[in-house]
């Protein structure tokens, strides 16, 4: 075994740990031996990032429960509870809730090195709507902006 396992409830999470959006890291890079992270997001109605890119990670994203409106390249996608995306470093991708009500999903990057970038996102912008300006990093680089509520509005009727 090359790193300790980990047993972690929501709960347990600390503001450290915490992700963009009200959501928070359960497992950390450290807590890996940089293996993955594992993170609980919860999106507001309407919010969501700026159209960014992982030059480093692959993403995984299940949701739990509510709508989002997930974009990767060109193509978007409306997901509800039960559905699953993998998105490939490098990859342009956002996403944004789209309902009336609170969506939270479960995002899995590998290997792990976004915990420390989302807390300086926090620190920076504490609402993930006003946090652009942290995306525009090599870490994490911005391409283009978070999906405007009209855009969304008309893939979801689609």
């Amino acid at each position: 075994m090359t790193h300790p396992f980990i047993v972690r409830h929501r709960a347990q999470a600390r503001p450290p740990e915490a992700a963009p959006g009200g959501g928070a890291f359960l497992a950390r890079s450290a807590d890996t031996g940089g293996a993955v992270e594992c993170a609980h997001l919860a999106l507001d109605p309407g919010a969501g990032p700026p159209l960014h890119l992982h030059p480093d990670q692959d993403e995984a994203l299940y949701v739990i429960d509510g709508q989002l409106c997930l974009q990767i390249e060109e193509e978007v996608y409306a997901l509800g509870a039960g559905d699953f995306a993998f998105i490939p470093s490098g990859a342009r991708h956002t996403l944004a809730n789209p309902g009336a009500g609170p969506a939270r999903a479960v995002q899995f990057f590998t290997p792990g090195g976004l915990a420390a970038f989302c807390r300086d996102v926090l620190e920076a912008a504490p609402g993930l709507a006003e946090a652009g300006a942290c995306f525009a990093s090599e870490a994490q680089p911005a391409v283009g902006p978070p999906l405007c509520p009209d855009r969304i509005r008309a893939l979801m009727s689609a």
